[in-house]
């Protein structure tokens, strides 16, 4: 958001987005997000629609409503450790049919420095103290 803030100095914002029709309505609702974020400045003008209303509505809900924010937060938060855990399994399935995602396994699976980081996340092994 700030890099977008720095660049409206040189163009105005609204007229650098209006040539991506594709993420017009996304672009245009972070745009509004920025406007009210940074004090409203004249470069980050945007073009108002419903559309932009609604998400600048939900986005002040967002920030004055911390148990809806913190419970979305959370329900992002588990969607995205399924993913993840969906993406590690893929890669296990396809490593039984693929010798390309086998040798990744092995390699990965025997790598020391991999061993040592899995330890520190599960907490058995304590990380080396900085000095």
């Amino acid at each position: 958001a700030y890099d977008v803030f720095l660049l409206s100095k040189k163009t105005t914002a609204k007229n650098a987005f209006l040539k991506f029709e594709g993420l017009k309505n996304p672009l245009t609702c972070f745009l509004a997000g920025c406007y009210e974020v940074f004090n409203k400045p004249e470069t980050l003008e945007y073009i108002s629609s419903k559309k932009t209303e609604k998400y600048l509505y939900s986005f002040y809900e967002l920030i004055y409503d911390k148990k809806l924010a913190e419970k979305i937060y959370r329900r992002t938060e588990k969607r995205i450790k399924n993913i993840i855990y969906i993406g590690k399994y893929k890669i296990i399935f396809k490593s039984f049919f693929y010798k390309k995602y086998r040798t990744w396994l092995y390699h990965r699976i025997t790598n020391k420095n991999w061993h040592k980081e899995k330890l520190i996340q599960l907490g058995i092994k304590n990380p080396k103290p900085s000095p």
